[in-house]
């Protein structure tokens, strides 16, 4: 990659600042670096789960906590509180501390002793913060001008980036951001009304290239080459969440290996406000004090001994839950009940290895041990994207790691009409939308509607605003043109994605007569964070199209003959069926039914019996976490949240998740998992040249990592890494959240998402992947992918191998070695 790149007027760069060519280097160097370190933040309506610190998992994993809390004043652990209630309720013990000190290698530096003293004498602070020009500035005047400056520039990004929400565009929309802020800036009055006079003009002095301001920032600043990476990453964690979404919008183009061009302008425009408020300060006890402390800036410091002794307790809380986890997996393998052969089962059910679909599955099991169920990311190997019916186009329904493969578009064949009254249905929809959430009309709404709009009030406030999501209309995957594009799937391609999807799946023999393809959807109202309950495998949308699409294809007499020759023994009655998981009433809906015969009524009646009362065994086991009692309407209560135009919390969606396994199901089947595991079907014996092994552990396992880490996130430091008050929210430009009416676009999720009110929900633990395969299959996927390794070598993830079939483990200890796990664990038995 050429970083010159992403700056657009080199003669312009030349021309404004005369500098050495290694300095030029070293700053477009820093500036790619700086951007980075920025994690991508999709829009509300495709909302998936980010690892915030995504940027750093090629640094270990206390460096990046101690680096973020200088930029940042991030926390990237629970603080000293939470541990030390944790000892006292013997959640946390000390062969816990001991085996975390033993792990990390530290057993040399402390004793368990010195663990315990060390946190009783711990202060809170860190860490300082790393402090800008502005920073400098609003202690000397006793002003809030970095805040100042965040609402100004947040309130520019809402309107340059916005997606529909405003009625009146930019003028300068046309133009790449810097310019397009320098614009708006040189006429905006307002710095000036706050006491900075002079503040416009020092804007229009600014270099008109982002580079040159980039170049004269650190210059006038005085700042030395070394510090480059570190400052401008300062910057942008003050804007940062503007700053995700424009690596998002950068994200595939630099997924081939592309620079993240409009994260490099916001940060130009983020050091134009830092130089703009330098030159116009005619200040030297300004300039003098920034003297004073901008050499902090000069390297990164290492972890301080604090930060070691919070991350070995960190270390043995994850401990605390492997030694559960694999005691689970260990009492099964030996003690469990091994249900009788059958040669047929009566239905098989593939579901999303969402960790809501583990309480499903096992009530599944549970309410009827003749069905088998199975766990494939829930896109099932269909990357598709989805033109609804009337359009050309639509959304990417795939992991956002990949880009969609096939044009799959929504058709309605039953009425000629059906296109042109759907896209009149959609205009009054938008219309009507903008009218209730305009400015002129919104806090006068109900008084323009007047009693018209009073059942709507009455409907809400009785919980019933609100349906299950509507299946789409006829999906059609035969080849066609849609919109000068080509659409569907040919024959070769439903033929080799049927067979990948069959093979990731490990569903491979003794078809049953129904196999239900399952996604996952949720039903709420009133949530801006809706598409974030939603699957991430699809994008942030349901997997009601890849399920049907994948039972279509899986269907096709032609694919069946093709995988027939190829040596698939598929019975002639077997038949796929789409369905849709509902995860906030957990019903189960069959769909396209019509491609179900006659034949199969009794195995359908049974199924959707089966299905009912697994569904209902789920609510009751839910409904504790939701404060609903045993006494109480549990399935009325539960699906009537959903339907809550005031609920905050409709479901939990993956809070708590903590483990990730890719196994087969007989391996866990009798564990009761909690909902905390994503379940992944594997088979390793079956896996010949360790490619499945290969896709599981750079895709579905990194799409895993990433929820994680955001729950994660999101309870360690809600106030940086999440979003805060959802019940402070205000949508803008259709993008994101603030919180209030100003600052920095929000990321993460919202506190009520992982928090219930008292105490965190949500356990903030990293990743435990598990694995059943040699370690030598393990190993040589890890060579091959360094940023999968990555994840494992710097403690951002653990990484456990089921060996011996469930009776004995290792864990993986980073440079591609293994360590058995204790043996003095009481719960982990060795057969």
């Amino acid at each position: 990659m050429n970083i010159n790149t992403q700056f657009r007027d080199q003669a312009a760069l030349d021309n404004a600042v005369k500098l050495e060519d290694d300095t030029y280097e070293h700053v477009l160097e820093a500036a790619v670096a700086a951007s980075h370190r920025i994690a991508p933040l999709w829009p509300l309506k495709s909302f998936v789960a980010v690892n915030p610190m995504l940027g750093f998992t090629d640094t270990p994993f206390t460096q990046a906590a101690h680096t973020l809390g200088r930029t940042g004043a991030t926390q990237v652990m629970m603080p000293k509180d939470y541990f030390v209630q944790a000892i006292k309720g013997q959640r946390l013990r000390d062969r816990h501390i001991d085996s975390a000190l033993s792990e990390l290698q530290l057993k040399n530096c402390f004793t368990v002793g010195d663990v315990h003293r060390r946190l009783a004498n711990m202060k809170e602070e860190q860490h300082g913060v790393l402090k800008t020009f502005v920073d400098v500035a609003s202690s000397e005047n006793n002003a809030d001008w970095t805040g100042f400056f965040t609402d100004r520039i947040s309130s520019w990004a809402a309107g340059y980036f916005d997606e529909g929400q405003s009625t009146w565009r930019g003028p300068w929309r046309h133009e790449q951001p810097y310019a397009a802020w320098r614009a708006q800036a040189m006429i905006d009055r307002t710095p000036d009304i706050m006491g900075l006079k002079g503040f416009r003009k020092a804007i229009a002095d600014l270099p008109a290239d982002p580079a040159a301001t980039l170049l004269e920032t650190v210059r006038r600043l005085g700042l030395p080459a070394s510090s480059y990476t570190l400052y401008f990453h300062r910057l942008l964690t003050d804007i940062a969440g503007w700053a995700g979404h424009a690596r998002y919008r950068g994200w595939l183009n630099e997924l081939h290996g592309g620079a993240p061009e409009k994260v490099a302008e916001l940060l130009a425009i983020r050091a134009g406000v830092e130089l703009a408020m330098f030159n116009s300060l005619d200040s030297q006890e300004h300039k003098s004090a920034w003297r004073q402390i901008r050499n902090a800036f000069n390297d990164d410091e290492a972890p301080t001994s604090d930060e070691d002794i919070i991350h070995v307790l960190q270390t043995a809380m994850e401990i605390t839950f492997r030694e559960e986890l694999l005691g689970g997996i260990a009492i099964n393998t030996i003690y469990g009940q091994n249900h009788a052969a059958q040669t047929r089962p009566d239905a098989q059910a593939v579901f999303c290895i969402d960790v809501r679909s583990e309480r499903i599955r096992r009530a599944i099991e549970k309410t009827n041990p003749s069905i088998e169920t199975f766990g494939f990311a829930g896109f099932f190997g269909f990357p598709i994207e989805v033109a609804r019916l009337g359009d050309d186009s639509g959304a990417a329904q795939c992991p956002v790691l990949l880009e969609p493969g096939f044009l799959i578009r929504e058709a309605d064949e039953t009425n000629e009409n059906a296109i042109r009254n759907t896209q009149v249905a959609r205009g009054v929809t938008t219309a009507w939308k903008r009218f209730k959430n305009a400015a002129v009309s919104s806090f006068a709404f109900v008084e323009a509607w007047g009693i018209g709009f009073l059942g709507a009030i009455v409907r809400d406030s009785l919980k019933q605003a609100g349906d299950e999501n509507e299946p789409l209309k006829s999906l059609s995957i035969e080849p066609e043109t849609c919109g000068g594009r080509a659409a569907g799937l040919d024959f070769e391609a439903r033929l080799i994605t049927a067979e990948g999807a069959l093979n990731g799946m490990s569903l491979t023999k003794s078809f049953a007569r129904l196999v239900l393809l399952v996604g996952h959807g949720s039903t709420t109202t009133n949530n801006p964070y809706a598409s974030g309950l939603d699957c991430g495998a699809c994008g942030g949308h349901t997997g009601e199209a890849n399920a049907r699409v994948a039972a279509s294809a899986l269907n096709d007499p032609a694919v069946r003959k093709g995988l027939a020759e190829k040596g698939w023994d598929i019975p002639a009655d077997t038949v796929f069926v789409g369905a849709l998981h509902n995860t906030t009433s957990d019903n189960i809906t069959l769909l396209d039914m019509d491609a179900i015969p006659v034949s199969h009524g009794s195995d359908l009646l049974r199924l959707k019996l089966s299905l009912a009362d697994a569904a209902r065994f789920a609510r009751r086991e839910r409904a504790p976490s939701l404060g609903i009692t045993a006494d109480e309407n549990i399935d009325g209560d539960v699906i009537a949240r959903s339907r809550d135009w005031s609920e905050v919390r409709p479901e939990w969606g993956l809070a708590g998740c903590a483990a990730f396994i890719a196994a087969p199901r007989k391996r866990t089947a009798n564990v009761d998992l909690k909902g905390r595991a994503f379940l992944h079907s594997y088979d390793w014996r079956a896996d010949e040249d360790n490619a499945i092994l290969e896709l599981i552990m750079t895709a579905p396992l990194v799409v895993a990592s990433w929820i994680s880490l955001q729950y994660y996130g999101s309870t360690v430091d809600n106030k940086t890494l999440g979003s805060g008050d959802k019940t402070l929210h205000n949508v803008v430009g259709g993008l994101g959240v603030l919180e209030g009416n100003g600052g920095d676009l929000r990321p993460g999720l919202p506190m009520q998402s992982v928090h219930d009110g008292s105490n965190p929900f949500h356990e903030p633990l990293r990743l435990c992947a598990t694995i059943e395969a040699p370690v030598e299959r393990i190993n040589a996927i890890l060579e091959k992918h360094q940023h999968v390794r990555d994840l494992f070598d710097n403690n951002w993830l653990h990484l456990v191998a089921i060996l011996d079939s469930g009776r004995t483990f290792k864990r993986y200890d980073g440079d591609l070695k293994w360590a058995d796990i204790d043996k003095a664990h009481p719960t982990v038995i060795a057969a």
